[in-house]
């Protein structure tokens, strides 16, 4: 902040995020070993340890949408580690994941997902949605809109019962759990 004070929220971040900072083991890998890093941390749990590999793999390769999209999905599921809400994070990240890549699915499933977190449906029914505009089919993202409508009471804000990924209202689905089992296996 201007007046020399700083909110424990950006202190936090800049402590759990900060790729500038030296580490002898990481400090002459490649971009692409740093997400491997950050891919195998993400498989075992540790969600923050999988933030830092993708934040130091993004300072060397700051256009490389896969990066941000494996950092949203960190994101996503890091809030308990990094003690506060990482959701605002992970939407950055798909955002820019679908600014570096606006024809790659990935980026919309991200948001999308976020979205769903945040408990905006539609919202990110309508991320999904996009999503298949560019991966026609695609069977994740299929699954993706019906979990949204079924934790949006089984309906979406627009008639969507003509589109082939169209669902019906399931009454007692665990829609939380679903999704995040979902989320690890979608790295890239």
């Amino acid at each position: 902040k201007k007046d020399g004070s700083s909110s424990s929220f950006n202190d936090t971040l800049n402590r759990t995020t900060n790729s500038a900072e030296y580490d002898p083991e990481t400090a002459g890998m490649s971009p692409e070993e740093l997400k491997i890093l950050g891919n195998k941390a993400f498989e075992n749990g540790d969600f923050r340890k999988a933030v830092r590999y993708y934040s130091k793999a993004i300072n060397k390769d700051s256009a490389n949408a896969a990066l941000y999209s494996n950092r949203s999905a960190a994101y996503l599921q890091a809030s308990k580690q990094m003690g506060m809400d990482t959701r605002s994070m992970a939407l950055r990240d798909a955002e820019k994941t679908i600014e570096l890549n606006p024809k790659w699915f990935k980026g919309y499933s991200r948001k999308g997902d976020t979205l769903f977190k945040m408990d905006k449906f539609d919202d990110a029914i309508e991320a999904y949605e996009t999503g298949l505009r560019y991966d026609e089919g695609n069977p994740s993202l299929i699954h993706s809109i019906g979990e949204a409508r079924n934790a949006n009471g089984g309906i979406a804000s627009r008639d969507k019962k003509d589109t082939p990924w169209a669902v019906e209202q399931k009454t007692s689905v665990d829609y939380k759990k679903a999704f995040a089992n979902r989320s690890a296996h979608e790295l890239v």
